[in-house]
């Protein structure tokens, strides 16, 4: 236990996350500071940083934590991030669970939590397809992109 705590605190994708997690949460909720941040950050950070912490909360809780909590603004961001850095599956999943709001997630937090709450009404397994699709990646796939997903975030933090 004591090992993961560590490991956690020393992967480049904690480290990256903490870099700017203070702006990213002032920005997420105002659209405008949003795009001024994405705008002035260097490449590739907002996609990293956003699939790290959609990991992270689909791992805790399911993607109804996920979009639940500010970070469901950047469902966007975090595919690409999977994507970038190797995940397909975790990407599908992630693209899965937004098709659920017929394409497009809402970016104000209020009214996509009221869209989660319709989704979750009208099927009582929500986010099952999506949620079966991200737990079905193995041990080895999420360690080829944990170190991958690190790698990039080093190399971010290193710039």
């Amino acid at each position: 236990m004591a090992t993961e705590k560590l490991d956690t605190e020393l992967s480049g994708g904690a480290q990256l996350f903490d870099k700017y997690k203070d702006e990213f949460w002032a920005a997420l909720e105002h659209r405008p500071l949003y795009d001024a941040l994405i705008q002035r950050l260097p490449a590739n950070v907002p996609e990293v940083v956003a699939a790290w912490w959609l990991t992270a909360e689909v791992e805790n809780g399911g993607f109804n934590q996920y979009f639940d909590n500010s970070y469901g603004a950047m469902i966007d961001e975090a595919i690409r991030g999977l994507e970038m850095t190797g995940q397909a599956k975790f990407a599908a999943s992630a693209r899965s669970a937004k098709d659920e709001f017929g394409g497009e997630v809402p970016f104000d937090r209020d009214e996509r939590m009221l869209q989660v709450e319709a989704i979750c009404d009208k099927n009582d397994r929500c986010w099952g397809a999506a949620q079966a699709m991200y737990y079905s990646v193995t041990n080895d796939e999420w360690a080829r992109y944990r170190d991958r997903a690190d790698e990039f975030a080093k190399a971010l933090l290193n710039r």
